[in-house]
């Protein structure tokens, strides 16, 4: 009866690890991710948004090598950041503080497309054999 209450707590140990690892970075710092994304955070709150981005690929890596307490720890700064991002991105868009780099440029005269053609004038024959 010991063995099998010893069992049960080791594996409910061990399998604690992965959940709480999916639950933080894959569910809730992706969704804050997501939100941050829809309200234009990396242009009104990039430092906020890149630093959330970042916390969250490392997140991922430690999670790839089942390092799942730093994994959470980053999964955790993730989620406060892109939430700090998009409490930003929404506080200057109301106030109209829209910054350049979120609006569409706009040309007055289409893109030209550019054809790179190889130069030819080493005077030499492409034929084979010559």
């Amino acid at each position: 009866m010991n063995r099998l209450l010893i069992g049960m707590i080791l594996l409910a140990a061990v399998g604690c690890g992965p959940m709480t690892y999916m639950s933080q970075v894959g569910v809730r710092a992706n969704k804050a991710y997501a939100g941050a994304r829809e309200v234009d955070a990396q242009h009104q709150a990039p430092y906020e948004y890149y630093a959330g981005y970042y916390y969250l690929m490392r997140a991922r890596y430690k999670g790839g090598y089942a390092d799942y307490g730093y994994a959470r720890k980053y999964g955790r700064k993730s989620e406060s950041m892109f939430r700090k991002a998009k409490r930003i991105s929404i506080e200057k868009t109301s106030r109209g503080e829209v910054t350049p780099a979120s609006t569409p440029a706009q040309s007055s005269s289409p893109k030209k497309k550019v054809i790179l053609v190889p130069d030819d004038s080493s005077g030499k024959s492409e034929e084979a054999g010559q």
